[in-house]
């Protein structure tokens, strides 16, 4: 039953949100990196239920969409019971299932839970040694790789990174809709000093 008020459904502000940065070195080889965690907070997902309702999502590929004959097959079925209290028992197709009347027509089926960790930024790099670089003209050189965007695990949030807003960086949050994807970023350097 779909409830004729507006009311809330979800709270977009986490219990905290926390970074760890580093940076090690080891004879000529240093090591940085930042990693960060987010925990609580929540966010209505439209591009997660785009992909959902369209059919593009992996769960909706558990069953056959068509028999032998090309007919919808009709393997889904609510948790729940009509209003006469009696288990329901109606069948649905993938389309009735996941479509817009289906079992997220309310928007509170896409409210997600935007924990996660990631790997924010990483670098490795070495020094190399005044001795290789005595018959150059530099004082110092370096060489490194380095990235950004490494890694993300975020076990409440389907199919696309939770780290998104689509009213852009300001106050209002909680709402992602055709939102890019993060990019990854990788690269190397070379830092020479004269």
């Amino acid at each position: 039953m779909i409830t004729s008020g507006v009311q809330q459904i979800g709270n977009p502000n986490p219990k905290y949100v926390m970074g760890i940065t580093n940076t090690f070195t080891f004879k000529a080889i240093t090591l940085s990196f930042l990693m960060e965690i987010k925990e609580g907070g929540q966010i209505y997902s439209r591009n997660v239920a785009d992909i959902i309702r369209n059919g593009t999502a992996a769960e909706t590929a558990q069953y056959p969409r068509f028999d032998a004959s090309g007919n919808p097959t009709k393997p889904y079925i609510f948790d729940a019971v009509y209003q006469n209290g009696l288990p329901n028992t109606t069948y649905l197709s993938a389309e009735q299932y996941f479509g817009n009347s289906g079992i997220f027509a309310a928007a509170e089926g896409f409210i997600y839970k935007t924990s996660w960790f990631r790997v924010r930024e990483a670098s490795l790099s070495y020094n190399v040694p005044s001795s290789v670089l005595g018959r150059t003209p530099f004082t110092s050189a370096s060489l490194s790789v380095f990235g950004r965007n490494l890694f993300l695990r975020a076990p409440f949030y389907p199919h696309l990174d939770p780290e998104q807003n689509v009213l852009g960086v300001n106050n209002a949050q909680g709402l992602e809709y055709n939102s890019l994807p993060q990019t990854r970023t990788m690269g190397v350097g070379l830092n020479l000093s004269f």
